[in-house]
């Protein structure tokens, strides 16, 4: 009776044992969980802080660069974004109509060169051979970027060139002028004397050429959701 009852007894501390492993495992886990959670939101945190000190220094700087151009008899840069010329996407028909909506939910507007003509809006193939796509400069909030909109669905595609619209206007002949601009640049073969081999073959669409006013001009090719970069002048 004795030993039986001792082997129940050994059957019963095992049982035990292994019950208050498996809490212990539990409750190591847990830790673990919350150590990596509390590592997660300081992480954020201190993320969030960094963000609001280099946006406060920003604003800080672009005051002071302000307060410096009124003092010198220049527009501030909130009013060099309100000088940049714009277009509404309604008022550009020839983009297809769903691109237009696409646009208007945005908020987008289309910012225009300065030699009067209708710039920066353009159909072509920026993704694929046969693709049905338009390219327009989307300015919102005195930023614009280019987007890449699907023709048929008004589905963004991509975008590129995201810069800021005040730092794009130039002086010049007591006026001031928008100078970002862009046009459809279709490489081959016969296009450039050299396209380096880094540029994905087959060439089969269309890029986008984007001077930099004053400074060189680069064609922007979009493969698999990839930009490549191809200096066409000096």
């Amino acid at each position: 009776m004795v030993a039986l009852f001792c082997v129940a007894c050994v059957g019963l501390d095992d049982g035990q044992m292994e019950a208050d492993s498996a809490k212990a495992g539990d409750a190591i886990r847990l830790r673990f969980a919350q150590v990596r959670e509390s590592a997660t939101r300081d992480s954020i945190a201190r993320k969030l802080v960094e963000k609001a000190k280099s946006d406060s220094a920003a604003i800080v700087a672009r005051a002071r660069e302000d307060s410096q151009r009124v003092a010198l008899g220049l527009p501030s840069m909130a009013q060099l974004s309100e000088m940049v010329p714009m277009l509404s996407p309604d008022s550009m028909p020839e983009i297809p109509l769903n691109v237009r909506a696409a646009l208007r939910g945005r908020g987008c507007l289309v910012p225009q060169y300065f030699n009067g003509e209708r710039r920066n809006a353009y159909g072509g193939a920026f993704s694929a051979k046969g693709a049905a796509e338009w390219a327009v400069m989307c300015s919102v909030n005195g930023d614009s970027q280019i987007l890449i909109i699907a023709s048929s669905t008004g589905a963004v595609v991509d975008s590129v060139a995201l810069g800021n619209d005040a730092e794009a206007m130039d002086h010049d002949n007591g006026k001031w002028d928008f100078t970002r601009t862009f046009a459809v640049y279709r490489l081959g073969p016969g296009d450039m004397d050299e396209i380096p081999a880094s540029l994905p073959r087959p060439i089969d669409h269309d890029a986008l050429d984007i001077p930099i006013f004053g400074k060189a001009s680069s064609a922007h090719y979009l493969v698999r959701g990839k930009w490549y970069y191809v200096m066409t002048a000096d």
